[in-house]
């Protein structure tokens, strides 16, 4: 799927983009999917619930999307052919809303063994810089820094994690994208975005892939969803597939793993 100036470019810089996942109008049916979902629960389903938490558990369209070969194809020519989604979220910034995403490295708080992970976010809407799309700070894969939790209500991250040195903001690039495209990025690349000032939504939904032989170091369980290939390193428990958007067996399993999973992210 990538050529090797492409890959070459993804190990110096930490980041591809753009790549096209769905056409702009399977793009607007998602959204709509997305918004019919937030419609039926409301306040639950915004901010840090159930939207940040892997929905791909939970509704059928996510996890197809976390499976298609336009995604996988390209994430497998970065980390090998075995590979699981580790989780997934959605973020969504409404139209002249404040919230942002301070400056942060993912590795710093995942607990994950190695950094054979790539983040593929997908763009349901447009991504402008006037939306508040993503901003990437290019080479910053090569080095982690120190970060400080900073608590703050619009930040949209779980613990208001923020690099505390290393950022340079004349460097950064604007990751714009068009409703159905995606962008890959290091685990270790650090990343943030700015508020939306604009008078449209900005939606996307990430997925965190791993390679077969990844597991957890901050807690004794995990889970993950086997996409393709084998799951070697045997520590992450099984995901089920919900066979229709809201599945009482994967409502179940979600609400059981989600507790564990939270360990991760605030541990430390």
């Amino acid at each position: 799927m990538l050529s090797e100036y492409e890959l070459a470019k993804y190990k110096r810089v930490g980041y591809l983009y753009p790549r096209s996942a769905v056409s702009a109008a399977n793009a607007a049916d998602m959204k709509i999917a997305l918004d019919a979902y937030i419609d039926r629960f409301g306040p639950a389903a915004r901010g840090k619930g159930m939207m940040t938490k892997r929905p791909h558990i939970v509704l059928r369209w996510v996890a197809e999307l976390a499976r298609y070969d336009a995604i996988v194809d390209a994430v497998e020519d970065i980390i090998g052919p075995d590979i699981l989604c580790w989780s997934s979220a959605f973020f969504t910034k409404e139209a002249h809303s404040k919230r942002f995403v301070s400056w942060h490295q993912d590795a710093n708080y995942w607990g994950l063994s190695s950094a054979k992970v790539v983040s593929a976010w997908v763009a349901l809407t447009p991504a402008t810089v006037s939306n508040g799309c993503m901003r990437f700070l290019p080479g910053s894969h090569h080095e982690l820094h120190t970060h400080e939790d900073i608590i703050d209500e619009v930040n949209m991250l779980s613990r208001g994690q923020t690099m505390a040195d290393g950022v340079t903001e004349d460097t950064a690039v604007d990751v714009i994208l068009e409703a159905g495209e995606f962008a890959l990025f290091h685990v270790n690349m650090a990343h943030s975005s700015r508020p939306n000032g604009s008078a449209d939504d900005r939606v996307g939904v990430v997925f965190r892939y791993v390679a077969g032989d990844v597991f957890q170091t901050k807690a004794d369980s995990d889970s993950a969803s086997l996409i393709r290939g084998r799951d070697r390193a045997g520590f992450f428990e099984k995901e089920p597939i919900p066979a229709f958007d809201l599945d009482p067996e994967c409502l179940a399993f979600h609400k059981r793993v989600c507790g564990a999973r939270d360990q991760v992210y605030f541990g430390g």
